[in-house]
């Protein structure tokens, strides 16, 4: 074998930090995962329940509108709702990648908060792009 080889593949943990680190980022990764899916969840079916009750997803999110064609309120619900459900789940990622660290929280609580920043950051974008 060439040494460069051994050298890329990667390593197990090792030591009882890394294997604690590996448990400790499955938890906090686990959390804002479900945190973050039952976030979205919640916004589809509010959706769903707006565009049931006869307006579109573009008026549900500004109170106002009557539905359109289905090409329509597709474009509408992916101009409006797509980008901010992206940026939610992006930016809990990331604040969950970075709160694994942050062994003063629980690793619960950490995953939790990660996802609610993302929340946050995606509700602000819907919000803010009205």
């Amino acid at each position: 074998m060439h040494p460069q080889s051994e050298a890329a593949r990667p390593t197990a943990p090792t030591s009882r930090r890394q294997i604690a680190d590996a448990g400790r980022a499955d938890i906090v990764m686990g959390w804002a995962r479900g945190a973050l899916a039952v976030a979205t969840a919640t916004v589809l079916t509010l959706v769903v329940a707006r565009v049931g009750s006869g307006r579109s997803p573009f008026g549900v999110l500004t109170h106002r509108g009557t539905p359109g064609t289905f090409a329509q309120q597709v474009s509408e619900f992916t101009a409006t709702v797509l980008p901010g459900l992206l940026v939610a789940w992006c930016l809990g990622f990331a604040a969950a990648a970075v709160a694994v660290r942050a062994t003063w929280l629980g690793a619960r609580i950490a995953g939790v908060l990660a996802a609610a920043l993302g929340v946050v950051a995606g509700t602000a974008l819907v919000v803010l792009s009205r």
